[in-house]
């Protein structure tokens, strides 16, 4: 019923949005491109006014500089990042219906009782998992298991006295993994034809377009249509620390376009497979990470509630897209490496929406 409700709700913003005039369905009178949208007189106002009230807070000061870098990266960019080998999904089919699904997403249309249920029964072979790979459990955040027996994890189970997220984490963790996935995809119901365990093997899908640079279409031609903006900065870092002049600590802001070929779009414009990404990469030497990090948290928490969001409902999420890594060289030091350069300084980065 709740979940009939959300859906009522996202219908009626959908609709409003369109007949206003802030967001259409793009190519609509073809019968509509999943995943993508325009828009419209009002929106595309809205989305300037957003987009210039961030550019100025973020690169009217001092220590940050902007770029527009290009869409289309030499393909080993996408190499030197990881992105060509690791910027993955997980997938499956169900062979009834032929839906599609995204197994993190295929879990969370589990209700929470289903999902107690599909645990309990995949708990033996849960545990073994976790006795041969011991690493793995601490990775995916399931660190609880190694500290109880079986009995004690199906009891909790049994009173519903685990929480749906860890429930979540675990079920995700089995459909990745192999002997795990197929055990627990007899367990799952399709949500659009009802039908029980007859899903196929979960197999990887890179979300990065692919498309050829030039009149051949060979595989020595082969681009990326860029799934992020941040890899646009890491390749000018030297650019701009040179041509601006700039010492640690400095940031370079960027907005642009990003594509995912996502599995499943969903939720309006929450999910789609072209959207515009604000981001801004400070750059600070190594020890001073944690002051710059407290700073940033606090510049960023100011400007959301400056624009009308209720604190309430940012202490619930802030800093969902705020993070910090803390290694001497990162993604940029691999792509200078990978690009046979030199890097001329070690730093650790802060990005920042």
């Amino acid at each position: 019923m709740a979940g009939n409700t959300k859906n009522d709700v996202m219908e009626k913003i959908v609709s409003l949005a369109k007949r206003k005039g802030f967001v259409f369905q793009s190519s609509e009178i073809y019968g509509g491109l999943n995943g993508c949208y325009d828009y419209g007189p009002l929106g595309v106002e809205l989305l300037r006014n957003i987009k210039e009230a961030w550019w100025k807070e973020m690169t009217l000061r001092e220590d940050v500089e902007g770029i527009d870098a290009s869409i289309l990266m030499h393909a080993k960019t996408w190499e030197a990042s990881g992105h060509v080998e690791n910027f993955t999904d997980p997938m499956v089919d169900c062979k009834k219906c032929k839906s599609r699904y995204r197994v993190d997403i295929l879990a969370e249309q589990i209700s929470k009782k289903n999902l107690g249920k599909i645990v309990k029964t995949i708990a033996p072979a849960l545990f073994e998992s976790g006795k041969e790979n011991s690493d793995t459990l601490s990775v995916i955040a399931i660190t609880d298991l190694k500290d109880k027996t079986i009995e004690q994890f199906t009891s909790e189970l049994d009173k519903k006295a685990v929480d749906e997220k860890y429930l979540l984490s675990v079920l995700n963790y089995a459909l990745v993994t192999p002997g795990l996935a197929t055990l627990t995809l007899t367990e799952i119901v399709c949500p659009n034809c009802g039908t029980k365990g007859e899903f196929t093997e979960a197999r990887q899908f890179n979300l990065m377009f692919k498309t050829f640079i030039g009149p051949l279409e060979e595989s020595s031609n082969t681009i990326f249509i860029r799934p992020e903006t941040a890899q646009g900065i890491y390749l000018n870092f030297l650019n701009v620390k040179e041509s601006a002049r700039q010492k640690l600590p400095f940031g370079i802001a960027q907005i642009g376009k990003a594509f995912r070929n996502e599995i499943n779009t969903k939720n309006f414009l929450f999910r789609t497979r072209e959207f515009e990404q604000m981001e801004m990469q400070f750059f600070v030497k190594p020890g001073d990470d944690e002051n710059w990090f407290d700073y940033w948290k606090g510049v960023r928490y100011n400007w959301f509630i400056k624009y009308g969001m209720k604190k309430e409902r940012m202490n619930s999420f802030f800093p969902i897209n705020l993070r910090i890594t803390q290694k001497l060289q990162l993604i940029l030091s691999m792509s200078f490496r990978s690009a046979g350069e030199k890097l001329k300084v070690f730093i650790t980065e802060l990005t920042l929406i």
